[in-house]
């Protein structure tokens, strides 16, 4: 007959070693999800820079050029031109803002938590 011990002992390891194969697999799903998250994020965040750029970059560069352009050749007087070549740039920037937000929106690790989620209500439910 079987030691009881040695049986146990072997069921314990096996549990172990199921485990850490379990880890394993959510840590390398982790890493390629965190892999295409990042990518997602770096968009995302340099989208945000590039409106805020183009911002700074429209207000001291474009704005003396664009309200006199609209003075001269339009029947707006200098307030109404100003206001228009504002406008404009934050209609722009707005454009850029939303959809650098859109892309940040998005949770990160998606899959990888569900994955978490299954496995944990799996191993409780016996």
């Amino acid at each position: 007959m079987a030691d009881p011990d040695s049986s146990t002992g072997g069921l314990a390891s096996g549990l172990i070693r199921a485990a850490g194969s379990l880890v394993g697999v959510h840590l390398q799903h982790a890493q390629r999800e965190a892999t295409g998250d990042l990518g997602r994020v770096i968009t995302g965040v340099a989208l945000l820079a590039a409106g805020a750029v183009f911002v700074v970059l429209a207000v001291i560069m474009g704005h003396v050029a664009a309200v006199y352009a609209l003075r001269q050749y339009t029947i707006l007087d200098w307030l109404r031109s100003t206001l228009a070549v504002a406008g404009a740039d934050l209609l722009l920037a707005l454009i850029l803002l939303l959809r650098g937000r859109g892309l940040l929106r998005r949770p990160l690790l998606k899959e990888t938590r569900q994955l978490v989620k299954r496995t944990v209500q799996a191993l409780s439910q016996n």
